[in-house]
């Protein structure tokens, strides 16, 4: 089916994703609420709900969207995360958020560098005290099942995190700061169209 899907988008779905994809990180094969998602081969990413490659395939863009965008998840509010090849620099095809509204955003250079900034942003903005022990555990989960496509430099961030903070969440709180996501996203995974913004749809 991945031939079908780069045949009709005309771009090369990159290899990590394939690669993931075919050790099921992203297929669930019953409802998300029957699964223990932590000892599951599927992988949560906070704010990506994966569409199967049939959904890829098939997706029809709103009347009102611009061509270029092929979709790969949605986040909780129905905003869709997309590869935009357009705008393809080597192998890197980046990824966009088209959120709700005209205006959509590049939020990473790859596939792979959006999960980790998506991991990032985790860090940053989702993990609170309620459900610390098993956001942390969630940490645990992808720093092992994307060790083999991450940078060493990144799983050593993540290591840092989980050695320093995961005692309790007090410890977190301490050694997070406030800007934390901002420099990580500039040490890591600063390209030249980070964040920049973009009319998505036909006025």
């Amino acid at each position: 089916m991945f031939d079908e899907i780069e045949k009709k988008y005309n771009f090369r779905i990159p290899d990590d994703y394939k690669s993931m994809h075919s050790r099921g990180f992203f297929s669930l094969e019953k409802p998300a609420h029957a699964y223990d998602l932590l000892d599951s081969k599927y992988v949560w990413v906070n704010e990506m709900e994966w569409l199967s490659l049939d959904e890829i395939l098939n997706y029809e863009k709103d009347e009102w969207s611009k061509d270029g965008f092929v979709p790969f998840a949605f986040n909780g509010a129905g905003e869709k995360w997309c590869w935009y090849p357009e705008y393809k620099s080597g192998n890197d095809v980046p990824i966009v958020l088209l959120p709700h509204g005209d205006t959509g955003e590049f939020y990473a250079q790859n596939f792979t560098q959006s999960l980790f900034r998506q991991i990032i942003d985790f860090i940053s903005f989702s993990i609170d005290e309620d459900d610390f022990e098993e956001q942390i555990k969630y940490l645990r989960k992808w720093s092992s099942v994307f060790k083999e496509y991450f940078r060493d430099e990144w799983i050593l961030e993540i290591s840092k995190i989980l050695q320093e903070s995961s005692q309790n969440f007090e410890a977190l709180e301490a050694n997070i700061e406030s800007d934390y996501c901002d420099k990580m996203v500039n040490k890591f995974l600063n390209f030249d169209k980070l964040d920049e913004e973009f009319e998505w749809t036909i006025n």
